[in-house]
């Protein structure tokens, strides 16, 4: 009896603990630092584009999105999205997502995450989706101007996106974008 009411009160305070820690977030050139490395390690001779921030539910930095490159400078984001929008049209879905000319790198900036989140040879959505996302914001909203302001990493498969439409906070899942026709 009295082992198990002291194995109760040592598992509630080591409870109490545990929920007083609150995550810290890293520094970001830490992260930066370790994505850079890890990217070239795995391709080789990279070129990073700008990091993309990813908030959480207290609207503080999760993650960054980090795309790379591989072998070139990375191209200006209308270019790319133009190449990205061109292979979509024409149905060639390797070319829309970089054809193993890319590479992206999801880091975590908080010390309760994995400091890797995924990694993968291919553009980020941010990228590889960047027109498709704007034709349908266009369609939904009767052409209005949309501005994008922030991603909000939620798990693996539930990140949202925030857009300023005519000053309006609009939001999508780029996971359930459906075909624009």
């Amino acid at each position: 009896m009295k082992r198990t009411i002291f194995y109760t009160v040592i598992m509630l305070l080591l409870n109490m603990a545990a929920m007083s820690q609150k995550e810290q977030l890293v520094p970001f050139e830490i992260i930066q630092g370790i994505a850079d490395r890890n990217a070239q390690a795995l391709w080789g001779d990279v070129y990073p584009a700008e990091p993309i921030p990813y908030y959480g539910f207290d609207d503080e930095i999760v993650a960054w999105q980090f795309n790379f490159s591989i072998g070139k400078e990375f191209p200006e984001n209308k270019i790319l999205e133009e190449h990205c929008i061109s292979a979509k049209l024409n149905g060639d879905a390797y070319n829309q997502w970089g054809n193993g000319q890319y590479g992206r790198i999801l880091m975590s900036a908080r010390t309760d995450m994995p400091v890797i989140i995924e990694h993968a040879n291919m553009l980020s959505f941010e990228y590889a989706e960047a027109g498709r996302i704007k034709q349908l914001m266009q369609k939904v909203n009767l052409n209005t101007d949309i501005q994008p302001a922030k991603g909000y990493y939620f798990g693996l498969f539930n990140v949202w996106y925030e857009y300023q439409v005519d000053g309006e906070k609009q939001y999508i899942c780029l996971i359930f974008i459906p075909d624009i026709e």
